[in-house]
C-alpha cells in the first residue's frame, strides 16, 4: 500500500458504493412473513441520532428496544459496516 498521498492517488482506480434496503432484504430472506409467525422484528442503529435509529420496520413509532411491546423479547447487537445494530424479536 502506498504511504504518501501522491502515490495513493496514482494507485486509486475507483470507488464502490452499495446501498442496502433493510426492509427489502428481510422480506426476501423470510419465507414466512413475520405476521404469520407471530414474531415481530425490529432493527435499530445504535450509533444513529435517537430519532433516526429505527431501520426496520419503517414508519413504526419506535426509538429503541425499550419502546417494543411487552412479552418475550430477545435482543442481540451485531456490527454492520462499523456500526452497532440491535436486532430484537418480540412475540
Amino acid at each position: 500500500m502506498p504511504t504518501n498521498i501522491e502515490r495513493r492517488q496514482e494507485a486509486l482506480t475507483g470507488f464502490v458504493l452499495a446501498v442496502f434496503r433493510v426492509g427489502d432484504m428481510l422480506q426476501k430472506a423470510s419465507r414466512t412473513p413475520a405476521s404469520a409467525s407471530g414474531l415481530k422484528l425490529a432493527i435499530f442503529d445504535s450509533d444513529a441520532n435517537p430519532r433516526e435509529r429505527l431501520l426496520y420496520p419503517k414508519g413504526a413509532n419506535l426509538n429503541g428496544v425499550e419502546d417494543l411491546p411487552e412479552g418475550f423479547r430477545a435482543a442481540r447487537t451485531i456490527s454492520v459496516a462499523g456500526r452497532s445494530w440491535k436486532r430484537s424479536l418480540t412475540l
